[in-house]
């Protein structure tokens, strides 16, 4: 890959996120683990990844919650 790509996981389950961090580490890109929303909004106050695979059921603040607060904050792919 040219230019390194950052892609962010936010996901509740420990081995998901592993298992992606794995498979995208191995295809080059540069990975941040998130185990939920406020895990996310923190890592966002720092860097801003160029992509996030985000878990739509995650438990108290839920994926459709933090996709319009990256979408209304960021212009990130979701």
């Amino acid at each position: 890959m040219a230019a390194e790509i950052t892609v962010m996981v936010v996901d509740d389950d420990h081995d998901i996120r592993e298992l992606l961090s794995d498979y995208l580490e191995g295809h080059g890109y540069q990975v941040l683990l998130a185990a939920g929303g406020e895990a996310m909004r923190e890592m966002l106050e720092t860097t801003v990844p160029d992509v996030v695979l985000l878990d739509v059921g995650l438990p108290g603040e839920d994926g459709l919650s933090l996709a319009r607060f990256v979408r209304e904050q960021f212009d990130i792919a979701i």
